[in-house]
């Protein structure tokens, strides 16, 4: 990977990747994959890595657009279920998207 690229780019790049294999990965693999498991490679799942009680509070608030097929796939049937969240939150995810960045329960950004 490119040091230009974004943690995003490398997930939907590993998603899409393993999409063509006969073990693909499901979105929600992928993303635990980017948290929990980048926290437990670097041994800081005790503190990181998900959102749970006494945990720092590191987490991003991201715009998505929710107009046309994207509305349509999000919420077909009526109801959003969590694998269609992150699938549509995968799909667009950019750095320009996120509207607000927590790091150990404090704003730096939005």
């Amino acid at each position: 990977s490119s040091e230009t690229r974004a943690m995003w780019d490398e997930m939907r790049v590993c998603y899409d990747l393993h999409r063509h294999t006969s073990t693909p990965l499901s979105v929600a693999e992928v993303f635990a994959m980017a948290t929990i498991g980048g926290a437990t490679a670097l041994g800081l799942a005790s503190e990181t890595g998900s959102l749970e009680p006494g945990k720092a509070a590191d987490y991003i608030v991201v715009s998505l657009d929710l107009s046309g097929d994207a509305s349509e796939d999000l919420f077909g049937d009526g109801a959003v279920s969590p694998e269609r969240l992150l699938h549509t939150l995968l799909l667009q995810a950019q750095a320009d998207r996120v509207r607000k960045v927590v790091v150990a329960g404090k704003a730096l950004k939005g």
